[in-house]
């Protein structure tokens, strides 16, 4: 239990950090840091309902968006200033190192292994972000289609 905390913080920090980087301010600020909060929580705690992680990256990357085009429409503000804070706790950072690194030392076999995992886990969290996206913006054109 120690070590949700502990991450949940670390979260909190790291999507706190990115925001103020991209030089998101107040209210803008808080909710995309609690976005950034939420994808890793889906991430976390759908750990145990699969044989591996992508899909729950594509759960968490789905999550996020829907929270960020919710938030964009109620706050009148661009979805990706929610939506970049919110994915940073998705990203592989780790796994990009050691992807590199593979690649540095000419380990070809563990870089070849390392890249096509990372690029799918980017995939993962793309089809997440997309297909939400896809279907908000469908469901946005429909309701203005008949309100004309």
């Amino acid at each position: 239990m120690n070590h949700l905390i502990i991450e949940a913080v670390a979260m909190l920090l790291s999507s706190a950090a990115f925001g103020i980087i991209f030089n998101i301010r107040g209210k803008h600020l808080v909710l995309s840091v609690i976005g950034g909060i939420l994808s890793w929580a889906v991430y976390t705690f759908t750990a145990g309902l699969f044989s591996n992680d992508i899909p729950q990256y594509i759960l968490a990357a789905a999550a996020i968006s829907l929270y960020c085009e919710i938030l964009a429409r109620i706050t009148k503000t661009p979805v990706p200033v929610y939506l970049v804070v919110g994915i940073i706790p998705l990203v592989p950072g780790a796994l990009i190192f050691r992807t590199m690194l593979a690649f540095i030392n000419a380990d070809a076999e563990s870089f070849i292994k390392q890249i096509m995992y990372t690029l799918t886990i980017a995939g993962g969290i793309a089809l997440g972000v997309f297909s939400v996206s896809s279907v908000f913006r469908l469901f946005t054109e429909e309701i203005r289609r008949r309100r004309r």
